[in-house]
């Protein structure tokens, strides 16, 4: 997973400086198609066209603006450059932590025998309560309420798991 992240990470912020580069191209090489599209895009917005006009008359006059308003406006990418290490760093430590938490039921069994009859059960709980504890999380950025984000994250996650278990299961006996 933190390889996946780093390299999509990596690749989102390529893509990003190549359409910015040809978004640049096209400031510098075709100014007024350019001042088209954008009046062309305010007026959709519903500013009139006169308005429109001003808004670009005035933007066209710092290039590197003109390109960051088009990035957003036309290709809808807002340019911040990501740190690929730095994302896969938190995805490798975050499956370490919360990828253990189910794992320690059978980490527990070995030492407490009331888990060993129960250990499937224990680790399906406590991943339950890890995903809508970390749903329920989501709310600091998302501003949603913390229950309903708490029971969407248990809800996909169980189903994901339920769906990888249901997979184990039938590729066992190709084993």
């Amino acid at each position: 997973m933190a390889v996946g992240d780093f390299l999509s990470t990596k690749a989102q912020n390529e893509y990003n400086r190549s359409e910015r580069d040809r978004e640049s191209w096209e400031v510098e090489n075709h100014p007024a198609g350019e001042k088209q599209e954008l009046i062309e895009i305010y007026r959709e917005k519903g500013i009139d066209l006169e308005d429109a006009n001003k808004i670009v008359d005035t933007i066209s006059k710092y290039p590197s603006a003109w390109v960051d308003i088009m990035m957003v406006e036309e290709l809808s990418i807002v340019s911040e450059e990501e740190s690929p290490l730095k994302n896969s760093a938190v995805t490798f430590i975050s499956f370490i932590i919360f990828g253990f938490i189910p794992l320690a039921a059978y980490v527990v069994s070995r030492f407490v025998p009331v888990f060993g009859e129960n250990t499937f059960m224990v680790a399906s709980f406590l991943t339950g309560v890890t995903l809508f504890i970390l749903g329920s999380l989501k709310y600091r950025f998302t501003l949603r309420n913390p229950f309903v984000s708490g029971l969407e994250m248990l809800i996909v996650g169980g189903l994901a798991s339920g769906a990888a278990y249901l997979i184990g299961i039938l590729l066992s006996g190709l084993a």
